[in-house]
């Protein structure tokens, strides 16, 4: 495990989940994080700890393919609940500039085509901000909901509480994430120089630090986190042969010049440079300094992180945090069996490029991932069956059940392998990049 994991807090939360980078499709434009891959990644990189490999493309098709079911039965115009859903999802107006009702270019196969063809371009996979106003349309959720549903991944949002950091949701991540839980966590990014009040970039959580009891999930100022970005603040680097270590560590809260507390909460303002934290972050520049509001100053005399979390609703007009823990898999399986993945590389290359994104054209795949598939938890006196499951498309992957696994299994003609007497399994799996690979193992009497 890399050794920037290793925290000194007394108690100690890993969940292993190695770093892996996004696409970005702005073509190496990492200067910004417009159309990302990072809320994709951040799935696929938790669907591994439950025994799948669902690639980046797969995933946002997924959401693209939710939105096209929506459209309705007029091949020239959307329906109402497409547009409104749309706008409640991604805060912009169907028809805006950079939405497709904006962008559509008169397309000879009709929109609703066209839209099918190149819809993914515009999909991005968000966590979602819950709106405590009474009578307020949390609709939004739903799309997110369908997809993780879509993926078999059991999970849960932050959401019906009050948007308070301290009080509300640190001890909800912390709950998650001390608990074996990967959380997927909205924040703000300061190399992009964004003025977002709430998110501009999706990470994934995946350690905690505390002196205290882990029983005892409320707010402990020297708590410290760990996520993974994805490879974003180290300017997307593409593999060049070793292991780039896209984790971060914030403590909760550490003396600063602005407001004497802070960590990477940004109602305390925001951390010294020497916070250890630091110690691997490349140089930002202007993007980490700030004026005595707290605003991004290329002449400010303050320093910030790399990264905060959303600014308070009391704060700058934000609305809040937006997250959600993956709690597992949503199929029916044995109690107690685990299936985790691990990837020879943490990346996909090519790189997907504006043309392709735009054209619904997935990168032509050259690369093969080899997957090393970890089984623990069997019990000696019980037969298994291990399915290996494959999908090159989202219309293969939606076959793949939650439940009946062998008689499905039977049925397609599924790799399977027969596990007697064992409390532990691994198996070597080899596949393109660009397929999704899912892995389930259940009794061999279960139909």
């Amino acid at each position: 495990m890399n050794a920037y994991l290793f925290l000194t807090q007394s108690n100690v939360r890993i969940n292993d989940i190695p770093p892996r980078l996004m696409w970005n499709i702005d073509d190496n434009n990492w200067s910004s994080s417009a159309s990302g891959y990072c809320g994709e990644t951040s799935v696929l990189s938790a669907g591994l700890l439950y025994g799948q490999y669902i690639p980046m493309y797969m995933v946002r098709q997924v959401l693209a393919d939710y939105f096209h079911k929506l459209w309705g039965d007029k091949a020239t115009t959307p329906s109402p609940e497409l547009e409104k859903m749309w706008l409640n999802y991604f805060g912009v107006e169907w028809k805006a500039k950079g939405s497709p009702g904006g962008d559509f270019p008169g397309d000879k196969d009709g929109f609703r085509n066209w839209f099918q063809k190149n819809g993914q371009y515009y999909c991005q996979l968000l966590p979602q901000i819950w709106n405590n106003t009474k009578g307020a349309d949390n609709s939004c959720f739903v799309p997110t909901n369908e997809v993780l549903k879509h993926l078999h991944l059991a999970h849960e949002h932050f959401e019906g509480m009050d948007q308070d950091t301290v009080k509300n949701f640190i001890p909800w991540m912390k709950k998650h994430v001390v608990n074996g839980r990967p959380v997927v966590l909205g924040v703000q990014d300061f190399l992009a120089g964004s003025e977002d009040t709430d998110f501009d970039h999706i990470v994934i959580v995946i350690g905690w630090g505390s002196n205290n009891d882990f029983s005892d999930t409320k707010y402990f100022a020297d708590d410290e986190i760990v996520f993974s970005d994805h490879g974003l603040m180290v300017c997307g680097q593409q593999p060049h042969g070793g292991s780039i270590p896209y984790y971060f560590r914030y403590i909760m809260e550490t003396e600063n010049d602005i407001t004497k507390t802070g960590g990477w909460l940004p109602d305390g303002g925001c951390p010294d440079p020497d916070n250890p934290a630091w110690n691997f972050i490349m140089d930002l520049g202007k993007y980490r300094n700030l004026n005595e509001q707290d605003v991004p100053d290329s002449d400010g005399k303050y320093t910030c992180n790399a990264y905060q979390l959303a600014q308070s609703p009391s704060k700058r007009g934000s609305d809040g945090n937006a997250a959600f823990a993956i709690t597992g898999l949503s199929d029916t399986l044995p109690q107690g069996v685990a299936v985790r993945i691990d990837t020879d590389r943490y990346y996909v290359v090519p790189c997907i490029t504006t043309h392709q994104a735009k054209n619904g054209a997935q990168p032509l795949c050259a690369q093969t991932l080899n997957h090393k598939i970890t089984i623990s938890g069997l019990n000696t006196g019980t037969d298994y069956n291990v399915w290996i499951f494959t999908a090159k498309d989202t219309n293969e992957l939606s076959h793949i059940p939650d439940s009946g696994f062998n008689a499905y299994g039977n049925k397609i003609g599924a790799i399977c392998y027969k596990v007697s007497g064992q409390n532990s399994a691994q198996y070597n799996y080899a596949l393109a990049a660009d397929v999704a690979l899912v892995v389930r193992c259940v009794e061999a009497t279960d139909k």
